[in-house]
């Protein structure tokens, strides 16, 4: 089968045709709807996972922009099967100044799709990263809006996206900002 191949080259490390595997592995989720997720969910995932540290920033995006079709497309499931993803995101979020905006923008838009679908899974991957760093969750969130709102270019403001992005990711980052900005939800 086309799709067992595809993920094994991947997982193989053959980064040549990334971008493509990426696409295709995006039509297999929009064609094969539950079908393809119920028997290749996992493997999607840990693809995605396995790419995400070994790409330049391109490679990255395609990464995010995969994850973010998974999200769209399983909104129920997508949270739980992407958390492992989610948290690797925060991570390079919150440790990486340098980080290219087009990287910081996939990564915010997939973390924001995931904490509008299912917030208590959101906060607990960002629990989970306080417990493990030993930081408050003040800090962390304080770190994580620094990284979700930038100053505009102007210095007199902050910037919800990119004004050149589609309405739909700019409304999505600013929904999950506000969101973010509201903290956790009281225990």
């Amino acid at each position: 089968e086309i799709h067992r191949a595809l993920l094994a080259e991947v997982r193989a490390r053959d980064f040549d045709n990334l971008l493509e595997v990426l696409q295709i592995i995006g039509g297999y989720m929009l064609l094969g709807r539950g079908a393809f997720m119920s028997l290749h969910a996992r493997d999607v995932v840990s693809v995605l996972d396995g790419c995400l540290m070994e790409v330049k920033d391109r490679g990255k995006v395609a990464v995010a922009d995969c994850a973010a079709l998974l999200l769209e497309v399983f909104p129920a499931e997508g949270p739980a099967l992407l958390e492992p993803l989610v948290v690797r995101m925060l991570q390079v979020l919150l440790a990486n100044r340098e980080l290219g905006d087009t990287v910081v923008t996939a990564f915010t838009l997939v973390c924001g799709r995931a904490l509008s679908l299912n917030p208590q899974k959101f906060w607990a991957c960002v629990g989970g990263l306080c417990a493990a760093g030993t930081q408050p969750v003040a800090e962390v969130l304080g770190r994580l809006l620094d990284v979700w709102l930038p100053p505009d270019k102007t210095g007199r403001g902050v910037s919800f996206a990119a004004p050149s992005a589609p309405l739909l990711r700019r409304k999505l980052h600013t929904s999950a900002a506000l969101a973010l900005l509201g903290g956790p939800p009281p225990e």
